[in-house]
C-alpha cells in the first residue's frame, strides 16, 4: 500500500493562486505609487446565474483596466482626471427561448482626485430576458465594507490595504 503525505501549513486567503481577477498593467491610467486609490468591488451571485457569472471586463476611457471574477474585489491607484468613463462588459444569455449569448456593456463617469480613495462596486442589473449587465456604481466606505465581508481581496495592492482594514 502506497501512501501520499502532504504536510504543512498554507493559507490561501491571501494568495491569487485560485483567482482570474487580473489588472492589465500597461494601462496608460494606472500610477505605480499615487494618484486616486480605486476599490473595483464583484459581489458574488445570489445563485448560480449562467453567464453571468463568467468574468467581467472593466474599461476606463475605452482602454482595458481589468477583468474581474464574482466574490474578488481589487485595488488599483489611477492618474488625477476628471469625467473618466468607466465601462463593465460581459457575456450575457439574452432573449428566448434559444437565449443567445451576447455582450453587453454599461458605462458611467467618474472624477477621481489625488489622495483620495473610491469604492465602485460592479451593481448587477438583471434584465430577465435582456440578459444581466453590471452598472458601476459609486460606493462610500461604510457599504464598502459590508459588501466585502465574504470577499476575497486580490492583487498585492488590495491584500496590503483591504478594505477591512480602513
Amino acid at each position: 500500500m502506497t501512501g501520499l503525505f502532504v504536510t504543512g501549513c498554507s493559507t490561501i486567503e491571501k494568495t491569487d493562486i485560485f483567482s482570474r481577477t487580473k489588472v492589465i498593467d500597461s494601462n496608460p491610467y494606472l500610477t505605480g505609487d499615487g494618484g486616486a486609490s480605486v476599490y473595483f468591488i464583484r459581489p458574488l451571485t445570489e445563485r448560480a446565474m449562467g453567464a453571468a457569472d463568467n468574468m467581467i471586463t472593466v474599461d476606463i476611457n475605452d482602454t482595458e483596466l481589468l477583468k474581474i471574477d464574482k466574490g474578488e474585489y481589487t485595488l488599483v491607484n489611477l492618474k488625477p482626471m476628471e469625467n473618466a468613463v468607466i465601462t463593465t462588459y460581459d457575456l450575457t444569455a439574452w432573449g428566448s427561448p434559444d437565449r443567445d449569448l451576447i455582450t453587453k456593456s454599461r458605462s458611467r463617469k467618474f472624477t477621481f482626485v489625488e489622495g483620495r480613495t473610491y469604492f465602485i462596486n460592479l451593481d448587477m442589473v438583471d434584465g430577465e430576458f435582456r440578459g444581466v449587465e453590471y452598472m458601476p456604481t459609486s460606493i462610500d466606505l461604510e457599504t464598502a465594507k459590508k459588501l466585502v465581508k465574504w470577499m476575497r481581496p486580490v492583487g498585492s495592492l488590495a491584500q496590503a490595504r483591504p478594505i477591512e482594514s480602513l
